[in-house]
């Protein structure tokens, strides 16, 4: 099999676990598919062309796909999970507070998200954090995804070195931002990470920034995580130096393994992402 995808070396290590088995695709996907009855839970199944993906290269799998893949295969699960940087507890998941247009939570398929986070962590990420043009976030972003956020869905990278939320929102992070919710909320949080976190627009150094914000009159105060030193809260006339761009709601961690990798120019996500039949 030929290997084409961005994470190379780890398909051709799932692809040798498997035929060291002696098992076919669609034996492991029947395997998986057992344990995905048995569990009661969807997530487990590998079908027969995710599978093909997993061993293209072509996709991070969930810690659910590479639990059943190690129960198949007799392997360490542990090992599998770090061959992707997946943890079993969040799955590189950081925080969501994603609720639907109307006022459901979004339930975010693993599989679909890990491809987008794949194909950014391959194409966008950088020293300082950007908000991807609309012609990058109609590509990346699947249509299920902003239809649930009324077309208001926006992704920004944050930057390798841009450290301004420390590990509320930690460098190197994909987060989906809401640009429906402008207006900030205010306190009192009973902890830190119950206060939102806003993107937001300067005229001045690196444009774009999470960070915590208030209002009074005309001047927006973009606030750092206080446990950061050495970064203090500045204030901008608002809309001339500096505005809120949205609410980020979702944020996850970008794999390593793809830093040096540029994406397909033929691959299109756009919510058809490789589905899992």
């Amino acid at each position: 099999m030929k290997v084409l995808g961005r994470s190379a070396e780890t398909g051709r290590v799932m692809g040798k676990l498997r035929e060291e088995c002696k098992f076919t695709p669609s034996q492991v996907a029947q395997k998986t598919e057992e344990i995905a009855e048995r569990e009661e839970d969807p997530r487990f199944h590998v079908s027969r062309q995710y599978l093909r993906d997993i061993e293209l290269g072509n996709c991070v799998p969930s810690s659910y796909k590479l639990e059943a893949l190690a129960l198949v295969y007799n392997h360490d699960l542990q090992e599998l999970l770090a061959f992707y940087e997946v943890t079993r507890e969040n799955e590189g998941k950081l925080f969501t507070s994603w609720l639907s247009s109307n006022g459901s939570k979004v339930v975010i398929d693993a599989e679909e998200a890990g491809q987008v986070i794949f194909t950014v962590a391959g194409r966008f990420r950088g020293e300082g954090t950007v908000l991807l043009t609309d012609g990058q976030n109609r590509e990346l972003m699947p249509a299920r995804w902003n239809e649930m956020l009324g077309g208001k869905a926006r992704f920004a990278v944050i930057g390798k070195q841009d450290n301004t939320m420390g590990k509320l929102l930690p460098p190197d992070c994909l987060v989906v931002v809401d640009t429906g919710q402008k207006t900030l909320e205010e306190g009192p949080w009973e902890t830190e990470e119950e206060r939102p976190i806003y993107l937001a627009w300067r005229n001045k150094g690196n444009p774009h920034v999470c960070c915590w914000a208030y209002h009074v009159r005309n001047m927006l105060t973009l606030l750092p995580y206080q446990a950061n030193s050495g970064q203090p809260a500045k204030s901008y006339k608002t809309p001339a130096e500096a505005e809120i761009i949205g609410h980020v709601i979702h944020a996850w961690h970008l794999p390593r393994d793809a830093s040096q990798a540029a994406a397909s120019p033929d691959r299109k996500l756009k919510g058809q992402m490789n589905p899992d039949d």
